[in-house]
């Protein structure tokens, strides 16, 4: 269930309780049923606020009016992108692989797509700069750009072929 999906049921049985609560004025549980939904309606339009993703130069657009949402030069993203991102503005430190990602579409949004599509989407994102891949890991992706990994592996001296098989005289090499 989407949280517009959310919003709708949960109006609809506020606004049930709120006519009981009108005919009924000595029956105290309606109106504190009310009181209650109508808190849930609130904190699930906070959270829809805090899932939009927001452009980090400019700032919270998210209630501007459409008019000027239009005239705005910002990376536009579709749907599925604005969930990835909302995702990933949900971990602590915005860097996700793509399962939890898979994981992360499907509990919060309902969404089940291919590994592959998955992939090939935050790969796009990457190149129009909205995530950026993390240096030294596959398919990991971070809201910022994250300085290169340092590398992990040393190089050491490599033996040579007499300290490997001897110094044998009847060797042909």
């Amino acid at each position: 269930m989407k949280i517009d999906e959310a919003l709708e049921v949960v109006k609809g049985i506020h606004s049930l309780n709120s006519q009981a609560a009108v005919a009924n004025p000595e029956k105290q549980r309606h109106s504190k049923t009310a009181e209650d939904l109508d808190n849930v309606v609130q904190f699930l339009l906070e959270k829809k606020r805090q899932s939009m993703p927001i452009p980090k130069d400019i700032g919270d657009i998210s209630d501007l009016p459409p008019e000027l949402l239009n005239e705005l030069s910002v990376v536009r993203t579709d749907e599925l992108e604005d969930q990835i991102l909302s995702i990933m503005h949900a971990c602590e430190d915005g860097v996700v692989n793509i399962d939890q990602v898979l994981v992360g579409l499907y509990r919060n949004h309902g969404v089940i797509k291919e590994r592959r599509f998955l992939q090939n989407k935050l790969y796009r994102m990457s190149k129009k700069a909205i995530v950026f891949p993390v240096p030294g890991e596959r398919a990991v992706y971070s809201l910022d750009q994250l300085p290169p990994a340092k590398p992990t592996t040393e190089v050491k001296d490599v033996p040579t072929f007499e300290e490997l098989f001897g110094d044998d005289e009847d060797s042909p090499f």
